[in-house]
């Protein structure tokens, strides 16, 4: 008879808890029901695999989508990443007009800084706006169980 080295949840040597022995402690294979006793000891042990390792980063998981926390740490980084963008741009296009010998007057001057407040305000607003819809539809996937990587290859694929 072959024998197998089987953990069990009772067992304090293996990872879920459960000793280990070379009949398993699955019980009488000769048994009426040896098949729904070890289909019952494999269940728990899932169970407690689930329970030990997947559970905890489950409501890790559900804790962050239902919470602002990280919603509001990206909406604080979105006008920063804004302003550096448009004072990166700014600075190019200074540069640039030096380069060429260009020295816009007055007016031309304040029409480029108003242009560009409105067009930095515009993309901040923009920017919160998806974010704040992202942020919602990821909790609505958390708490449909689906992932939102799928639901975000889904919305490729419909060009969305």
């Amino acid at each position: 008879m072959q024998q197998k080295l089987v953990y069990s949840v009772a067992n304090p040597n293996s990872q879920y808890g459960g000793s280990a022995s070379s009949t398993g402690g699955w019980g009488n294979p000769n048994s009426s029901t040896y098949a729904q006793d070890t289909y019952a000891r494999i269940t728990r042990e899932m169970w407690a695999d689930y329970q030990h390792r997947f559970y905890p980063y489950q409501q890790q998981y559900l804790s962050l989508a239902e919470g602002n926390q990280l919603l509001d740490e990206q909406l604080g980084r979105i006008g920063t990443n804004v302003q550096n963008a448009y004072g990166t741009a700014a600075q190019s296009r200074e540069m640039m007009n030096q380069r060429y010998g260009i020295n816009p007057g007055g007016m031309q001057q304040q029409s480029y800084q108003q242009n560009n407040a409105m067009a930095q305000a515009l993309t901040t607003a923009q920017a919160k706006n998806a974010t704040r819809e992202n942020a919602e539809d990821r909790y609505f996937s958390a708490m449909e169980g689906n992932g939102h990587r799928a639901m975000s290859l889904n919305q490729v694929r419909e060009g969305t």
